[in-house]
């Protein structure tokens, strides 16, 4: 302890020195600094993430999303799905009416309607993000028209198009970054490394 008193009195005490006992010793900075740093961290992870996840997603090539669609609907058939009982007719004519509302959107996307039934899902209806929509019997059958089905596949659309599934990925892997950041948790940062290409 003499030995170390001895440097700091032969160095002196800079500004940056005292400047830090001054913030480590008073409450109200302490409680102040802890303040900014939330704001800092809820502000990349509310507004800075979602940014670039979005940028992110509109960069990569819709290539991409056609492989992870492939593995998706592999296991959704495998997990949820069973094959449609919907008369041959009345799928067609969905598929047209379909057909007619996808054509001419923007983007590289290549809209596919996929008819599947399913006890588990339930009416619903479901977005991959290389263009495909799944849509269940269950759904067809609880609808009362046609009109209210294609409004619900315009909402799947919607998803396709603005590549929300892909955008939530990146954004939660942005988040579990930042934080594993600010939390200096390496071994987070490390098993999040080696999932992200999964």
């Amino acid at each position: 302890n003499e030995a170390i008193d001895a440097a700091i009195a032969a160095g002196g005490t800079g500004g940056r020195d005292r400047a830090l006992h001054l913030l480590e010793s008073r409450w109200t900075w302490i409680l102040l600094l802890f303040a900014v740093a939330a704001g800092v961290l809820w502000g990349t992870t509310r507004l800075v993430a979602p940014g670039l996840a979005r940028q992110a997603a509109f960069s990569l090539p819709v290539d991409a999303d056609r492989s992870r669609a492939r593995g998706v609907m592999e296991t959704l058939d495998r997990a949820f799905l069973k094959p449609s009982k919907l008369e041959p007719a009345r799928r067609v004519a969905l598929e047209s009416r379909f057909k007619d509302m996808t054509q001419g959107l923007p983007g590289a996307h290549s809209f596919r309607l996929e008819f599947r039934a399913s006890p588990v899902l339930g009416p619903n209806a479901l977005a991959l993000p290389d263009g495909t929509i799944v849509m269940t019997d269950e759904l067809v059958a609880l609808a009362t028209g046609d009109e209210e089905l294609l409004a619900v596949l315009a909402h799947e659309v919607g998803h396709v198009v603005q590549r929300d599934a892909l955008r939530s990925v990146l954004q939660s892997t942005a988040v579990t970054l930042i934080v594993a950041f600010a939390m200096g948790d390496l071994v987070s940062l490390t098993s999040l490394a080696a999932a992200l290409p999964t």
